[in-house]
């Protein structure tokens, strides 16, 4: 399975790029506003990576992964909106429930899909909830990260 990793002073953080997707919707949601990321370091990256991610220019894309580079404050923010989220979001697993409309799973449900937010903090439920506060601790605890 492909993966996000977040690398910095602290060591490494991988995450799958669906839930990193998900925790860059919720973080903006919860005021965090992205600063935008700095270009792949050529000294550090692959001439054809840095080709496929850079194509005419750089647009600070947090997503896919190419080694972009993440500021200390940009991280920093990231983790202070994802605190504030951290109540919103259920300790206990919500990903498969019974919905309103009657479905089984949430995910089949337009009405419960339509709640964009209400959907992002039920997939960052439970075990995933332990995820994200380990994020915030990485975010925190590292300078500069690399998003990989």
């Amino acid at each position: 399975m492909e993966t996000i990793e977040l690398w910095g002073e602290c060591g490494d953080f991988a995450i799958t790029p669906r839930l990193w997707r998900t925790i860059l919707s919720v973080a903006q949601y919860y005021g965090w506003e992205p600063t935008g990321t700095l270009p792949p370091d050529p000294d550090y990256v692959d001439e054809q990576l840095v080709e496929l991610c850079d194509r005419v220019f750089w647009d600070g894309r947090y997503y896919p992964g190419c080694l972009q580079r993440i500021i200390e404050r940009d991280a920093q923010a990231l983790a202070a909106a994802l605190t504030r989220a951290l109540d919103d979001i259920p300790d206990a697993d919500a990903m498969i429930r019974s919905c309103v409309c009657g479905y089984d799973d949430w995910r089949d449900c337009t009405t419960c899909r339509a709640r964009p937010i209400a959907t992002l903090l039920l997939e960052l439920s439970g075990p995933t909830k332990e995820t994200v506060c380990d994020l915030i601790v990485h975010c925190r605890e590292c300078a500069e990260l690399w998003v990989g």
